[in-house]
C-alpha cells in the first residue's frame, strides 16, 4: 500500500522544463557542458530536444556560451548519414565541422518541484571507439548550478 501512494508523489517531484524554469535551462546546460568539454575544445551540440523520437517536442536548446570553448549548435539530424562506414562517417563529420573534436546531444532538463535539483541525459561521440552516455545531476546553490553527480551509462 505504501509503495502505491509513494510512486505518484515521487512522480510529482520531477517535471520537464515548465516555462517559469526556462530561464534556468541555459545555466543548467552550461554547467553540464562545462564538465564534458575541456577548455580549447570545439564540439557540435546536437539539439535532440526536438528530435522526432522525443516524447514531446519542446523549446530548442538555448544558445550556450562557455568561455574558452566553441559550441556549434546543429539540428538533431545534422549527422544523419545512413549506410556510411564508421571511417566515412567521421571523415564527413570532420569535413563538415572543421576543428570539432566531438558531438554531444542533451535531453530536456528535469527539475525537482522546487527547482533546486536538475537532471539531464548527455550522449557524446568522438570516434569509432570513443564516446559516452551519462546522466548528469546538478543542484542550484545560491543561484549557481553545480554538477553533483555524473552517472556513466555506457562508454566506448
Amino acid at each position: 500500500m505504501r509503495v502505491k501512494l509513494l510512486l505518484p508523489l515521487l512522480m510529482l517531484g520531477c517535471e520537464t522544463s515548465p516555462s517559469p524554469r526556462a530561464a534556468f535551462d541555459t545555466r543548467v546546460y552550461a554547467a553540464a557542458l562545462d564538465t564534458l568539454v575541456r577548455p580549447g575544445e570545439t564540439i557540435v551540440l546536437l539539439d535532440s530536444t526536438r528530435a522526432p523520437y522525443a516524447k514531446s517536442r519542446g523549446r530548442p536548446l538555448p544558445k550556450i556560451v562557455l568561455p574558452g570553448r566553441t559550441l556549434i549548435l546543429a539540428p538533431w539530424d545534422a549527422l544523419t548519414t545512413p549506410n556510411l562506414s564508421h571511417d566515412d562517417y567521421w571523415q564527413r563529420f570532420h569535413s563538415r565541422f572543421p576543428g570539432a573534436v566531438a558531438w554531444c546531444s542533451m535531453s530536456k532538463i528535469s527539475y525537482t518541484l522546487l527547482g533546486q535539483r536538475a537532471s539531464l541525459y548527455a550522449d557524446c561521440g568522438c570516434g569509432l571507439l570513443c564516446g559516452a552516455s551519462q546522466v548528469i545531476t546538478l543542484v542550484n546553490e545560491a543561484g549557481v548550478w553545480r554538477v553533483v553527480k555524473v552517472h556513466t551509462i555506457s562508454v566506448s
